[in-house]
């Protein structure tokens, strides 16, 4: 193997998403349809199999293709709740490999991130904006204590980077 063949392998690497076995979602789908921005929404014949069991949605991080679980409860208010949460995923993630590991790293290491995009999907999704700021606390996605802290961390930086500016306006 060739030096070259190594970098690549390395940066194909790291630009590569853990996630959603799309191809076998597809085959197991019963209805598929184009959603926006090229994205396909497919509605699957079953619910979710392992640890997905029991989630009413999925969002591709790699392509943004939104899947819906057949085992929804036939709630018209419910389903259309969860295809507008799903929805506001899809037109967020990234077509860029660049940006798409970006927030793949924000996804895993910010809770604040997290707690935005999801709070944001769910105010989308209910068309309630007091649910959706309550939703990624009530369903453990993130920590009051981790928005604190990062929240708590940025307004420190904010902080001293005002009072630099200052300190060196101010000669």
């Amino acid at each position: 193997m060739s030096g070259k063949s190594g970098v690549f392998e390395a940066v194909e690497r790291l630009f590569r998403f853990p996630g959603l076995d799309e191809e076998a979602l597809m085959r197991d789908a019963d209805h598929v349809f184009s959603g926006p921005r090229g994205r396909k929404i497919a509605f699957m014949r079953e619910g979710f199999k392992g640890k997905d069991e029991g989630v009413a949605g999925m969002t591709s991080m790699a392509t943004g293709n939104v899947f819906i679980s057949g085992d929804m409860k036939v709630d018209p208010r419910e389903l259309h709740e969860t295809v507008r949460h799903e929805l506001f995923h899809s037109v967020l993630t990234p077509r860029s490999p660049v940006l798409g590991y970006a927030h793949f790293v924000l996804n895993n290491k910010s809770g604040l991130y997290v707690y935005l995009h999801e709070a944001g999907a769910q105010a989308y999704g209910a068309r309630n904006l007091w649910k959706g700021m309550k939703y990624p606390i009530k369903y453990g996605y993130v920590k009051p204590s981790w928005l604190a802290a990062e929240i708590g961390a940025l307004g420190l930086v904010g902080y001293m980077a005002v009072g630099a500016v200052h300190n060196a306006t101010a000669d």
